[in-house]
């Protein structure tokens, strides 16, 4: 049995915190790294809303990181991507401070292409649709 050390970069996809060296051993599950994370990770995300993705592909709770972990060249690259629920992710931005509830009064007027009324969202949306339609014509071939 192989149940050797092995270190893992784990790597989160918002870069809201930097990348982890995890020494797990070989013959755990990839549940069992989920509840490591939970454990060590400094956002702490709950092993349920935890999705790790090595070399492209999603793990399963149930793989052996020794089956799952790959060697090139005589050498070991272990880096899983950890990809949380959106709720989770929410919840590690401790240090974003939340936006507030009531809406700020504006002592300016609003400028009159920022308005609620229909026919102003029209208008913004009529000069998309142009905007679409001039690209796609400048674009194709002669």
């Amino acid at each position: 049995m192989n149940s050797e050390m092995v270190k893992i970069v784990i790597k989160a996809p918002n870069q809201m915190t930097d990348d982890q060296i995890i020494d797990c051993q070989r013959l755990w599950s990839v549940s069992e790294l989920k509840e490591h994370l939970f454990k060590e990770y400094p956002t702490h995300p709950k092993p349920e809303s935890q999705k790790l993705i090595y070399s492209g592909k999603l793990l399963s709770d149930n793989m052996i990181l020794r089956d799952v972990l790959k060697t090139f060249g005589g050498h070991e690259y272990n880096t899983i991507h950890l990809v949380c629920s959106l709720r989770e992710s929410y919840r590690a931005r401790a240090q974003v401070p939340a936006p507030p509830l009531v809406k700020p009064v504006r002592t300016t007027p609003e400028p009159s292409f920022i308005s609620n009324s229909p026919t102003n969202n029209f208008g913004i949306y009529y000069i998309f649709c142009l905007f679409i339609y001039l690209v796609i014509i400048f674009t194709l071939p002669a």
